[in-house]
């Protein structure tokens, strides 16, 4: 009887979640219509379509046109029926978004990483969803779910940041820490590529692709890499990790302990560290008096602007950036075939100074028939992609277990 009743109470989730989908891409819609395009019975359709009003996500919104008898009663889906919050964590700050069921982003605010201590930064973290909470005046049952976006190795399963080099961690259980302090809010994170790809996927420039690689080019670089429409996590969760790749075999040694890694030659902080290298070297460059002779302000931003005003140091730099970045696209493209590799991060403002050689080194090795279908192009959402992303999988996730 109980897994009768269990099978019955399945059956009618997925049923709700059919008929919720169904509103979401095509309302205003009939509950006539909506029978025919699920092949749900209209019993079935008016029960849910009764529970879906009852919990606010539709709503009926008058009368449509009659095709002959009644006039049928619309159905919208209402997207600020409830709400996900968004988190993104990286090296230098914590970004938030309160994010409606459409995944637009309702507000969003960021705050400096204070302290790298684990404890510290779940504090800040916690305090900055609850500022949010108070501020918008959206109620904490409003909220169905956080997901979070953070740099390093993540076990999604059981919500650990196994390895974050550049804020220092090991094995922090953040899903855990976070949930306690929200009334066991369902909680989810990820690594920011991953989220950014699924960002990309849901409401970017990929909702037509089935493969793509997003690549986040920031103090660290990451990939987020989807197959056939879903996240590709690896065995254990650690595929994706192209900064660590090698690229010069004798090249300085890298903080993950390997040698020649992407990351000490594409990073933002191996461009700002070659910027400074040539300051301290006397190049003759306009870096010089732009950054006022002060190497502290000395960024990606910096080399971006140097390079729009034809500097040759700053070209010379963000042609072997697209160097090395170039190598290793054209062997993921090799490998897994996408058809669009998406970039974000810092350094994505370099433009077309790193675009455009980037491709020619792309164009060079990459095998031509993998090649002839990949377009490469930056990321439509930007500094926003991770906390969609993040805000995507909650969703997902809440909507998997049942929540809605």
């Amino acid at each position: 009887m109980d897994r009768e009743r269990g099978s019955l109470e399945l059956m009618k989730q997925i049923n709700k979640s059919i008929i919720l989908d169904t509103v979401k891409l095509y309302g205003p819609i009939s509950r006539a219509e909506i029978s025919q395009r699920t092949n749900l019975s209209p019993t079935t359709v008016s029960t849910l379509t009764g529970d879906l009003i009852r919990e606010e996500y539709i709503k009926e919104i008058g009368e449509g046109k009659s095709r002959g008898g009644r006039r049928p009663i619309l159905l919208k889906f209402n997207s600020n029926a409830h709400f996900i919050m968004g988190v993104k964590l990286d090296a230098k700050e914590i970004t938030l978004a309160l994010v409606n069921l459409k995944l637009s982003i309702i507000n969003k605010k960021n705050e400096v990483l204070k302290n790298r201590d684990k404890t510290r930064v779940i504090k800040q973290v916690s305090n900055l969803i609850l500022k949010e909470i108070q501020e918008s005046g959206v109620k904490l049952e409003k909220i169905i779910g956080i997901g979070i976006g953070t740099i390093g190795l993540v076990d999604t399963e059981k919500g650990i940041v196994e390895e974050a080099v550049n804020i220092g961690w090991r094995n922090v259980p953040l899903r855990d820490l976070i949930k306690e302090r929200f009334n066991d809010i369902p909680v989810y994170i990820d690594n920011v590529a991953n989220l950014s790809a699924l960002g990309e996927k849901q409401a970017g420039i990929a909702r037509k692709a089935k493969n793509l690689i997003y690549l986040h080019l920031g103090m660290g670089i990451g990939a987020g890499i989807v197959l056939n429409g879903k996240i590709y996590e690896g065995s254990n969760g650690s595929a994706g990790e192209v900064g660590h790749t090698t690229v010069e075999p004798d090249g300085p040694q890298c903080k993950c302990g390997n040698r020649g890694c992407l990351e000490i030659f594409a990073s933002e902080g191996a461009i700002a560290s070659r910027a400074i290298s040539g300051l301290l070297a006397r190049r003759k460059t306009l870096m010089k008096k732009m950054s006022g002779g002060s190497i502290d302000k000395v960024t990606v931003r910096l080399v971006a602007k140097a390079a729009e005003k034809g500097d040759k140091f700053a070209l010379e730099i963000w042609k072997e950036t697209a160097k090395y970045l170039g190598i290793t696209i054209a062997n993921l493209i090799n490998v897994y075939n996408p058809e669009m590799v998406i970039l974000g991060g810092g350094i994505v403002r370099a433009g077309k100074f790193l675009f455009e050689p980037l491709k020619r080194v792309v164009r060079e090795r990459a095998l031509p028939r993998a090649a002839k279908i990949v377009r490469i192009v930056p990321s439509q959402l930007k500094d926003d992609a991770s906390l969609i992303g993040a805000a995507a999988l909650a969703l997902e996730k809440t909507k998997a277990f049942k929540k809605i």
